[in-house]
């Protein structure tokens, strides 16, 4: 009681110092501006800060004034409120309580909600009839544009996370709702952007409902960033998700040869730790803290005979599944279906391997794999489950001939070990190198899992350093927060990101150049060409 009471009293106090301390760096500007700087309102306490900063550059650039809109109406509210939840929201807006009033310590002028009128309802339900009724299946979702804009992939993922669900039954009442809910946020949105003199749009995913408002604005020329204290994104037409820019060859080859050199052996020292056991930040896995590659001691799993042997490395069935875009597959449930018909047509050895069990906020995705997994094999005695730790190169010593994933980091770590990886999508990080196979439709991907001794892969590990390089360190990680692996140390851990021990991190670090640094950044990145800030936008050497 006397730690949650200790809790209480010291996250009031660190926010006020958050408050005061904002205020100070982001005096506010004139309300009667009628440009406006669009920001995401949320309650994660590292975006907080990197969205200050995105936010006043661009307010002092486009001599705008800073508005917020709640962005989490249909996958986490409904869009129809309750009468109690706007009270509640009126009056924290109205008091400035809580978040409301860190968003306006940095210069924020109104905070609202989408307000869907009788007008878009009408409109809304004209445009469900005309989708729904040329619905088939599930691919067809995915191909749902509304005014010309992409949204299936959204619908889609939005729909599967918010009712945690492993697939869609198109025939399902709940599907309905949920698409005439998106398409009355969508025309909302559309209005809105107008109707307004709106001058940027900062949001911090693009992925579910989310993403609608960042559609939009690609749509309409407005420039449109997706931000994180790792990584700060630029959106445009040809590149409309976070994390989805995978033209890593052709930038590679025109940095500097000395760049390219220390480049390659950075992305060595780093590959070369991963696959000794260590995790973390120090080598690029923020949320996760057991590895596959430890050298814990099991008896061999995997049956010697002269069989081909086959691993799945599953995916979570509900989180952002398009995060990348469209795959092979409608969803990862599909997949594994696919998979277990093909089974029976093969005279393979086939294994399933899950994620290593992690902690925190990633834990509940963790349990709804594994318990599909489980019914799914349950289903399918011929697919062994390999336990979530078993080690990766015991895998490959016992001889594994392939290795089947959607679009994961096995991609790059089996390449490294030499066996050949297919990715169950062509939208992959690593879809222009050839260290992985990435066929382009079922056809080709079933071609490939049924002649496999057909398959001749010749792995370049340079191109594996290439990609590392270019994936992960190439882009700033460390863009706002210097060292993040103390960082987490600090603060105890990744979940308490999203704690007041995140602001005392900051307050604590902070000094005047760092400001500056910051914002220097933030504006030779702007002024680029580049998708996502890197180290040349920072001044950095490797």
């Amino acid at each position: 009681m006397f730690l949650n009471i200790k809790d209480f009293i010291l996250n009031y106090y660190i926010n006020f110092k958050f408050i005061f301390h904002n205020k100070k760096f982001f005096p506010k500007n004139s309300s009667k501006k009628k440009g406006e700087i669009l920001v995401e309102f949320n309650a994660f306490h590292p975006s907080h800060i990197a969205i200050s900063y995105l936010s006043n550059f661009l307010k002092n650039k486009t001599n705008s004034k800073i508005n917020s809109f709640y962005n989490y109406a249909i996958l986490v509210s409904d869009l129809n409120e309750s009468l109690f939840n706007k009270f509640k929201w009126f009056i924290s807006n109205i008091l400035s309580l809580n978040n409301f009033s860190i968003y306006r310590s940095f210069g924020v002028d109104k905070i609202f909600k989408p307000i869907i009128t009788s007008e878009i309802k009408i409109r809304s339900e004209l445009k469900h009839r005309e989708i729904f009724e040329k619905i088939n299946n599930k691919e067809d979702i995915l191909k749902i544009k509304i005014d010309g804009v992409l949204c299936g992939d959204l619908i889609y993922d939005t729909y599967l996370k918010k009712y945690k669900e492993k697939t869609i039954d198109i025939k399902d009442k709940k599907f309905s709702d949920l698409l005439r809910d998106f398409i009355s946020l969508f025309y909302f949105w559309s209005d809105y952007l107008k109707k307004k003199d709106v001058k940027a749009i900062i949001g911090v995913h693009s992925v579910y409902t989310y993403a609608i408002p960042l559609r939009l604005g690609i749509k309409n020329n407005i420039p449109t960033y997706a931000i994180n204290p790792q990584l700060l994104y630029k959106l445009k037409k040809n590149m409309m998700r976070m994390y989805g820019d995978f033209e890593y060859h052709d930038k590679f080859i025109k940095l500097p040869q000395e760049l390219q050199k220390k480049g390659r052996i950075e992305a060595k020292k780093k590959l070369d730790k991963r696959l000794s056991g260590i995790t973390g930040i120090e080598v690029d896995l923020t949320t996760t803290t057991q590895s596959s590659f430890s050298e814990k001691k099991y008896e061999n799993l995997i049956i010697k005979n002269s069989k081909k042997k086959i691993l799945i490395c599953t995916h979570d069935f509900q989180d952002s599944i398009h995060v990348f875009g469209d795959m092979i597959f409608p969803d990862f449930f599909d997949w594994i279906e696919f998979l277990a018909n093909l089974a029976k047509r093969t005279d393979y050895d086939w294994y399933i391997k899950n994620h290593p069990t992690g902690t925190g906020r990633v834990l509940k995705y963790q349990y709804y794999t594994k318990k599909v997994i489980d019914e799914f094999i349950n289903e399918n005695p011929q697919f062994k489950l390999l336990p979530d730790d078993y080690p990766h190169k015991k895998i490959v010593e016992s001889g594994i001939d392939c290795v089947l994933t959607g679009y994961g980091s096995v991609g790059v770590e089996y390449a490294l070990l030499g066996v050949p990886v297919i990715n169950a999508s062509i939208n992959n990080p690593h879809k222009n190198y050839n260290f992985n196979l990435h066929p382009k439709d079922l056809n080709e991907y079933e071609k490939l899992l049924t002649n496999l001794d057909k398959i001749n892969l010749k792995i370049d590990k340079n191109e594996i350093y290439e990609f590392y390089f270019m994936r992960h360190i190439f882009v700033d990680k460390d863009w706002l927060i210097k060292d993040r692996k103390e960082m987490l140390k600090k603060i105890d851990g990744y979940d308490n990101l999203f704690t007041y021990k995140m602001y005392k991190y900051w307050l604590s670090n902070f000094n005047d150049k760092h400001h500056l640094d910051i914002m220097k950044k933030i504006e030779n990145f702007i002024i680029s060409d580049d998708l996502c800030l890197n180290i040349i936008n920072s001044g950095k050497k490797i």
